[in-house]
């Protein structure tokens, strides 16, 4: 399919998806049973308490999950049981894409799409969540996979990363973000693994290296590549399915939410950097960043 030919179908489709989604926004703000009842397991928040290590956030994380749920958990194989050091990666179920063009074409869709949206602000477009670095990856990680399917590009995997990460942003308050784990999305070009987060790197795709360096310490964390479904550490690895999509929007439409309220908080225009002028456009020190206190 040539490029041309390419964009047109996004442009076609994105016509329908944004009404889908919009309904899809409002039926969930509406009947939020549909999503709380109709699904067992609470997502992991990947978020590390200040002063909390890896290890003692996952103790947490696990304690506060009932008994009927850790008997679930091991008896499946999930991203946290199947964690491996960084040398011992398996990286050969990771999808290939044939050219540069189509990778990138692919991150400037995830990044750059408006086609959530908010309850409390429905005739506003949202992009994915990318500019609330907290928490929330699981999510991000699904709606890109949701929105690259819907469009016919190739399904990325996801990996799964675990460690006392860190990640410098200045979509803080305090400049960073600490995780107890941290999932994306990836891609092989020409043999060479390429992560989809613009979370960690706006500008584009980051080799998975850099990428692992952005938010830890290599030799100081375990990972594992999983199902393109996979949606939190203790869902299925490698036959996950398509179940928790509903559970993804739901969860993303509470993070766009703290977006809005983190950017704000920042002093900028929500409307500003959450519509048509994200930072990644022009010079952030100037026209895009417009002080909301000013």
């Amino acid at each position: 399919m040539s490029r041309t030919t390419k964009i047109g179908k996004i442009s076609t489709n994105y016509k329908y998806s944004r009404i889908a989604m919009k309904k899809i926004a409002i039926i969930l703000s509406l009947f939020p049973f549909l999503i709380c009842c109709g699904l067992a397991n609470a997502t992991a928040s990947q978020k590390r308490l200040p002063g909390e290590s890896y290890q003692d956030a996952v103790k947490r994380i696990i304690n506060n999950k009932p008994q009927n749920e850790l008997k679930m958990l091991i008896a499946r194989g999930t991203p946290y049981s199947k964690k491996v050091s960084l040398q011992k990666i398996d990286y050969s179920t990771v999808p290939k894409v044939s050219s540069y063009d189509e990778m990138t074409n692919m991150f400037n869709l995830i990044r750059d799409t408006r086609f959530l949206y908010s309850p409390d602000k429905p005739d506003f477009q949202r992009r994915i969540s990318w500019l609330y670095p907290d928490d929330g990856c699981f999510a991000r990680a699904a709606l890109s996979r949701i929105k690259l399917d819907s469009e016919h590009f190739v399904i990325p995997a996801k990996i799964f990363v675990f460690g006392d990460l860190e990640m410098q942003t200045p979509y803080s308050s305090e400049g960073t973000v600490s995780w107890w784990y941290h999932v994306s999305a990836v891609v092989n070009y020409m043999g060479t693994i390429y992560v989809l987060d613009p979370a960690a790197k706006p500008e584009g795709p980051m080799l998975i290296d850099d990428w692992y360096n952005k938010i830890g310490i290599m030799d100081k964390m375990e990972a594992v590549v999983c199902n393109p479904y996979t949606y939190d550490p203790f869902d299925r690895c490698y036959d996950a399915t398509n179940k928790t999509d509903n559970k993804a929007l739901n969860d993303q439409l509470k993070y766009l939410d703290k977006e809005w309220v983190r950017i704000e908080s920042l002093g900028f225009d929500p409307s500003v950097l959450l519509g048509d002028n994200p930072p990644w456009i022009g010079d952030m020190r100037n026209s895009t960043l417009l002080s909301y206190k000013s």
